[in-house]
């Protein structure tokens, strides 16, 4: 290898770590920075039908920051699911991407969100 190889790749490594300490891990640094939290259980959350095999869950008037969502789906494998809620600013439902959950895999069960309209 020449010495111009070298720093090519020395370049482009360090070009991958910075965007991986900031564009990668943006949510990442979002949820730190949180100060409050608010956490949801089975019951907070209204369970309606989907006709695209996708399950929905409706939040009523959050009002408040939310920066991600745990769920926990004790009836199924694999589901599609997504959030429809509203806070005070509005009364029609908004809408999280829709997510896959896996029983067997943690990150599936978090959903980064910024669920406020304040």
């Amino acid at each position: 290898m020449q010495k111009k190889d070298i720093k090519i790749i020395v370049i482009i490594f360090i070009i991958t770590m910075i965007l991986e300490l900031t564009i990668f891990n943006i949510n990442s640094y979002r949820v730190l920075s949180s100060k409050n939290s608010k956490n949801y259980i089975a019951e907070d959350f209204k369970y309606l039908d989907s006709e695209k095999d996708v399950t929905l869950f409706e939040i009523n008037n959050i009002n408040d920051e939310i920066k991600t969502i745990h769920i926990e789906i004790e009836n199924y494998e694999i589901v599609k699911y997504k959030f429809l809620y509203t806070d005070e600013t509005t009364s029609n439902f908004q809408e999280t991407p829709e997510k896959v959950y896996v029983r067997n895999i943690e990150n599936s069960k978090y959903i980064p969100v910024f669920l406020s309209r304040k």
